[in-house]
């Protein structure tokens, strides 16, 4: 228990301080006005949809459009961890933060109870979940806090591993592939690939019983999610191969550029959200493991974790092998691409902490013996990958959304609207407003757009033309809020004094309470 306790606490230290911020001051603004945002308003709404006996999936925005659904994460695990949050009074942002920072310390906490699983002594086990909370992996998606789930995914390997062993709770892995599935869609794909590729580890560990509950408690966990996503069996992008990201194999060497210790030794040819180097300490330990002199001291199920490396690593690097900035070659992604669930994954590099996992726990095990020098590596650790204090965005909210909520609009469009996705900070925020009132929009924002939206789009941004007219009548618009512009012939019943905004209604005038 003293182990347990002393890996929360340092899960959670780290976690606040990779973060920090937003373990002390989780209001106090955003990391970014765009996915951060996104993400606060879908836990939000969520939220509301729970709370309220509504369905979640249904979300009161993209008005209009008959394929608006079944296209983002669904982040149902991340709204029910949050709902204690909301209901002690905490607004959406300082929940989404505050889950965020949770689910970093999560990822770190599992992946100590699997290196514990794996007979690994608590000093590597604790090594082990340091490292995999200081990775610069998760510092390059601080606005996605869907990729901050990698806890799940390694619980259900523990639980995958504990079967295999004879151990009972085959029951969890199905529930943990279903948390799974509603946190992440990209990471359910990648956790049903890797618990396909233990299948046979499972035969030869536990025999025929183990290999048959690793499989239908998996497909239990699959099965239980499917009337979620049914909309995005239909609605889902399809990314041609040409257009899915390739990562440089660079990336295997680069620190992350953030990083105040390495950054300024990333290679130019490593680009994007893309960080695959472990850091210096599990390098170390891992070379250490390796050529280790006491050859009889195995990790158990070792060969299924270097094939896990070598799988996600090659599912990582994406359809084109690119050596410092150089096409080589075609590479494996190219074999999963076709698949109808694969072809949505537009980023196969989110893949990479299931490649670095192995490598940490391997170090974990060659400091395992050694207290003294897991310490020191925990916090070289941290040292690496420490890039500051985190700047963040101010997330306040425009006064029309108040005076949303004090009336009671069937459907609103808020203009101008953006008619694509390379400058979605409006949408997003528009998105973040409501939040205090949920009034069904014409407006949204996700990972994809509905077919019509573009040209919906297009035909009000002319308002007030005869087409945006007709239009907004079809849609019911009751209501029109307008940035920065006040248009000819409105009638702006509301405003923000030297601000070009103004709010016009169009049908009934509903009576503020």
């Amino acid at each position: 228990m003293l182990e347990i306790l002393a890996a929360a606490v340092l899960c959670t230290a780290l976690a606040a301080a990779v973060t920090w911020p937003l373990a002390v001051r989780p209001g106090a603004g955003a990391h970014d006005p765009t996915d951060t945002f996104f993400n606060t308003w879908l836990m939000a709404w969520n939220h509301e949809a729970l709370t309220h006996f509504e369905n979640p999936l249904a979300p009161p925005v993209f008005e209009g459009q008959p394929d608006a659904g079944g296209r983002n994460d669904l982040l149902l695990t991340q709204s029910l961890a949050a709902m204690p949050l909301r209901f002690a009074g905490l607004s959406p942002l300082a929940a989404h933060n505050l889950i965020l920072v949770a689910s970093l310390a999560f990822a770190g906490f599992a992946l100590f109870l699997l290196a514990g699983q794996l007979g690994t002594p608590a000093p590597g086990a604790l090594f082990a979940a340091g490292a995999f909370v200081c990775l610069p992996f998760f510092q390059s998606h601080l606005w996605h806090i869907q990729l901050f789930s990698a806890g799940i995914a390694v619980m259900a390997l523990r639980q995958a591993i504990r079967i295999a062993q004879g151990e009972r709770g085959a029951p969890w892995l199905g529930a943990l592939v279903a948390l799974q599935c509603m946190a992440s869609l990209y990471y359910a794909l990648f956790l049903g690939l890797a618990l396909l590729l233990f299948l046979p580890w499972a035969a030869r560990s536990g025999g025929w019983k183990a290999l048959l509950r690793v499989s239908l408690w998996t497909l239990a966990g699959f099965a239980a999610v499917i009337p979620l996503l049914l909309t995005h069996f239909g609605h889902a992008a399809r990314w041609p191969v040409a257009t899915v990201a390739s990562t440089d194999v660079s990336a295997l060497v680069s620190p992350w550029e953030n990083s105040m210790l390495l950054g300024r030794f990333r290679p130019s040819t490593t680009l994007g959200e893309v960080a695959f180097w472990p850091g210096l300490a599990v390098v170390a330990g891992t070379a250490a493991w390796l050529f280790r002199r006491n050859r009889k001291d195995r990790l158990p199920f070792g060969w299924f974790l270097a094939a896990l490396a070598l799988l996600f690593l090659a599912v990582s690097l994406g359809p084109t092998l690119v050596l410092f900035g150089k096409p080589v070659a075609p590479a494996p992604w190219r074999l999963l691409a076709g698949l109808p669930a694969f072809s949505s994954i537009r980023l196969p590099s989110r893949a990479a902490f299931l490649f670095i996992l192995p490598a940490i726990l391997a170090a974990g095990r060659a400091v395992s013996r050694k207290p003294g020098l897991a310490a020191l590596g925990i916090a070289l650790c941290l040292a690496e990958v420490w890039p500051g204090p985190m700047n963040l965005v101010d997330a306040g909210l425009e006064r029309f959304h108040g005076w949303l909520a004090a009336r009671s609009f069937a459907r609103i469009a808020i203009l101008p609207m953006e008619a694509d996705l390379e400058s979605p900070v409006a949408e997003c925020s528009n998105l973040l407003g409501q939040t205090v009132h949920f009034t069904p929009m014409v407006n949204g924002y996700s990972t994809s757009l509905p077919e019509g939206y573009a040209r919906t789009a297009a035909v009000l941004n002319t308002w007030p033309s005869p087409e945006a007219d007709s239009l907004l009548d079809a849609l019911g618009v009751e209501c029109i809020i307008c940035r920065g512009f006040i248009p000819p012939e409105a009638d702006p019943v509301w405003g923000t004094g030297p601000k070009k905004l103004c709010a016009v209604v169009l049908g009934r005038n509903p009576a503020a309470p």
